[in-house]
Parts: structure tokens; C-alpha cells; sequence
């Protein structure tokens, strides 16, 4: 695909090709990853010195996106973009391959540290901190052994970027970190305790700023700051952005879905089996076993089949740094899961759970489709929703959607994207499902498309 700078794609571009050390504070949807790459692939072709260049980011991120994107575009075919993802023996290995930009999740980034001995072999010459949210508490609340390799690899990196949609979630208290590591504290200062005495004071609720600290704090870090607003580029928003998630089945997991979609009947284990009495309860039986769990007898009893669903929402929720998100399930099993796997998310039930949620008191909420009928207005307290399951019906589908939709966000003056991640298990009915719900499909052009490719 051809790229040709969209809305704000262009300044993005030439604030990142002027700036070395710099913030670019720019939302989901906006284009960060191919504006960076677009530049990676200018300089790299300008004969800069400053590559490799490694790029901070969540896991899922880290292995999916960045190497999705440099496929998606046709000026980036040749760049080699290369994850650093996987056990010790994996990473190691990916670090021999020829790459101008690599990827690592932020957890590992002491392991790279030692693998190359310190700072002594240190390779990477420039830096890129994707959801940069994640480095506001890393110096603070992590400290050890893993914010001293930050800080040494940040102060070894000639360029420095920090992106993000939301640089201060929790407030301006956020935005010592990510500073830090552009200019080493000589803006906000050199310690977190040197910013807090500064610009806030002890309250009742915590630090809070002083009536000026917003203003000065803006103006000292506007020379390096990049601050796009949706408002200035788009006179309406678009359709949701559409941000499929996609996971393996685990062996058995795997072997027991293969079973009941060629057989109708599957052995989950020496005591418990289970078998779909037609294809309609096959269908339903498929979409189960690919969520995690599926019911063995008509008591609604359920066994659990694994966990990857789990696991990938788990990585979402930690890539969105705190923003508030919308979980459609569909199984009375998945709920029991997910209470458990996220004991601080709501379920959605009664006006006060809406109301918290339009308040932005929830960090998340969990709704059945069915339940989010016409009349409910979520659109306040967030615009990130997660399909966990799949929804029989395009209707449903739509309606939950719709909840936090781009019209109710533009109504309610959220100028925003509206983002919809689909949590689907390779081939798997989750595919179908998807399928349907991107391209409208019906049923039957979908279930074509479905068993073409199996085949």
C-alpha cells in the first residue's frame, strides 16, 4: 500500500526528522508507528548514523504491530523490523538477525542490558518508547535493576522519542518520567521529589498542582513537544478503528477444538468429554472451546480449556496504561474468568454502574451485548472497546458498539477514535466471526471464506 501523509502524519513526520530528543503526544489511530518507521527509513536513506534504533514497547505491541505496520506499506518492505520477543534462546537468537529497527517489550530491557555486557557493546543509537505512559512511575516505582539499565541505555541513545495518546492519565505528576529520559531532569528536574516540590503540593488525595503548574510546565516542555489534537485535523470522525488481536490455541486446546469441529465430540480429558448435537451447537461449542472454557452438560457446568484469551486481554489492558475499557462478553464462563482474571473492572448492571463509568470512576466494565440495548449513553467514560467473545448477530455487535460509538463520541464533544479490539484465536470461528462483522458478510459468505482457508 502506497503511504501519503494523512491529517497530521505530516508535521508528525517533519517534528520527528527535526528533533533528536523529543515527545510526540499523538492518539490511537493517528499513524505514530508509520510516521516513526516513514522517518527510520528517511534518515537510514540520508546515510544517519543513528541505527540500529530499538523500540520500547508493551509485548503485544512489541510482536504484532511493528511488524504489521512495515509490512502494510510499500516503502517499508525492505526495512527490517525485527522482534526481540520470546524466551532467552529466542531473543538472543533475533538479535543476530540484520535489522534497522528492533522491538522489545519493557520488561526484558535488563536482559538486553546484560546480554550485550553492560553499556560496553551497546548497539542502538537511538530510542523509541512507544505508549511512553508506561516510563511515568518506571524510575519511581520499579527503581532496581531495570530502571538503572533505562537510564543507562536512555543516556548511551543519540534520539530519544517518547510517544503516546495519553502522556499524563493520572494527571501532571505523570509527566516527570518520560521527560527524564529526553533530558536527563534538566527541564522538570533531576529527581521526581525535586518536580513534586516544585510544582505541587501534599492534599488530601495525594500531590496536587499548584494553580500555575499546568502553564509552566507546558511552556518549559513545549520546544520538544508535539501535541497533536484530533480537533485541528478532523471535522468528523470516521468509522471505528478496527484492531484485530490474534493468539494460537495452545496444544491441547488446540486438539480438542479440532476434534469437536470435524467430529462434533471431544475428549477434554480421561473423565469429561463433550459433543455438539448439531452444527448450530457445533458452532457454538467452537466459539467456546476458542474463548477458554465450554459448558459439559445442560447444568451449565464448564471446564476450562485455556487461558490465551485471558492472557491476551491482559496485555491489552496493560498497553492501555490505565485508559478505561469496555469488555463485551458473551458466556456466563467467560464472565466467572474474567471477574477473577480482573477483579477491579465492573459489570455492568444498573444506571450507577453507567453513571461510575460516564464519571470515569471505572478503570473497566464487562457487558453482555444483550444488555447493552438502545437507551445507554457509555460514551463519557471512555471510547476503547474489547470483543472477548464472539457476538451471535451483527446487530448485537453494532449495538455495543454503538454504545461508546464515533457519533456519541462527536455528540458528547469527545472528538476521539473509537477503537474495537478483537480478541481472535487462529483458525478458529473467531475468524468467521470477524470476517462478518468487517465486511458486513452474511453468514454464508463468511462460512465459505471459513472452510477455503482450513482447507
Amino acid at each position: 500500500m502506497l503511504w501519503t501523509p494523512k491529517g497530521p502524519q505530516g508535521v508528525m513526520r517533519d517534528f520527528l526528522l527535526e528533533n533528536r530528543r523529543c515527545n510526540l503526544w499523538a492518539g490511537m489511530g493517528t499513524g505514530k508507528t508509520s510516521v516513526y518507521l516513514t522517518v527510520a527509513d528517511i534518515l537510514e536513506m540520508a546515510g544517519s548514523q543513528f541505527f540500529p534504533a530499538l523500540a520500547l514497547a508493551p509485548k503485544r505491541v512489541a510482536r504484532d504491530t511493528w511488524p504489521a505496520e512495515q509490512q502494510k506499506w510499500d516503502h517499508l518492505r525492505d526495512m527490517g523490523v525485527v522482534p526481540i520477543i520470546g524466551s532467552p534462546k529466542e531473543r538472543a537468537a533475533a538479535l543476530t538477525r540484520s535489522g534497522l529497527v528492533y522491538m522489545i517489550n519493557y520488561e526484558n530491557i535488563p536482559w538486553l542490558v546484560e546480554h550485550f555486557g553492560g553499556m560496553k557493546r551497546w548497539p542502538f543509537k537511538a530510542i523509541v518508547a512507544d505508549e511512553s505512559r508506561k516510563l511515568a512511575n518506571f524510575r519511581i516505582r520499579y527503581g532496581g535493576v531495570r530502571a538503572a539499565a533505562l537510564s543507562r541505555i536512555a543516556k548511551a541513545t543519540h534520539r530519544w522519542v517518547n510517544m503516546t495518546g495519553t502522556p499524563a492519565p493520572e494527571g501532571l505528576i505523570d509527566l516527570w518520567g518520560p521527560n527524564w529520559f529526553v533530558d536527563f531532569g534538566q527541564t522538570l528536574g533531576h529527581t521526581h521529589g525535586a518536580f513534586a516540590s516544585r510544582w505541587f503540593t501534599k492534599g488530601e488525595y495525594g500531590l496536587e498542582p499548584h494553580a500555575h503548574s499546568e502553564k509552566e510546565i507546558m511552556e518549559l516542555i513545549a520546544p520538544f513537544t508535539l501535541s497533536i489534537d484530533p480537533k485541528d485535523w478532523y471535522d468528523g470522525l470516521e468509522d471505528p478503528v478496527f484492531r484485530p488481536i490474534y493468539f494460537d490455541l495452545p496444544a491441547k486446546a488446540r486438539r480438542v477444538y479440532n476434534e469437536m469441529e470435524l467430529d462434533m465430540f471431544s475428549e477434554i480429558d480421561s473423565y469429561t468429554s463433550v459433543e455438539a448435537m448439531n452444527s448450530g451447537s457445533k458452532y457454538g461449542k467452537c466459539s467456546q472451546i476458542a474463548s477458554g472454557a465450554v459448558y459439559v452438560d445442560e447444568q451449565k457446568n464448564w471446564e476450562l480449556i485455556h487461558d490465551g484469551k485471558i492472557n491476551a486481554l491482559g496485555e491489552l489492558v496493560d498497553e492501555l496504561c490505565g485508559e478505561p475499557l469496555l469488555v463485551s462478553y458473551h458466556f456466563k464462563h467467560d464472565l466467572e474468568r474474567l471477574r477473577k482474571a480482573f477483579p477491579d473492572f465492573r459489570v455492568y448492571d444498573t444506571k450507577q454502574d453507567e453513571d461510575d463509568w460516564n464519571a470515569g470512576r471505572l478503570r473497566g466494565m464487562f457487558a453482555h451485548a444483550a444488555s447493552a440495548g438502545h437507551g445507554l449513553n457509555w460514551q463519557d467514560g471512555g471510547c476503547n472497546i474489547a470483543i472477548f467473545s464472539g457476538i451471535p448477530g451483527l446487530e448485537l455487535r453494532q449495538q455495543i458498539i454503538e454504545r461508546i460509538g464515533p457519533l456519541r463520541q462527536m455528540m458528547a464533544g469527545h472528538p476521539r477514535p473509537v477503537n474495537v479490539w478483537d480478541l481472535i484465536a487462529r483458525d478458529t470461528v473467531n475468524e468467521l466471526d470477524y470476517a462478518r462483522a468487517k465486511n458486513k458478510a452474511s453468514v454464508q459468505d463468511a462460512m465459505r471464506e471459513y472452510v477455503r482457508k482450513r482447507r
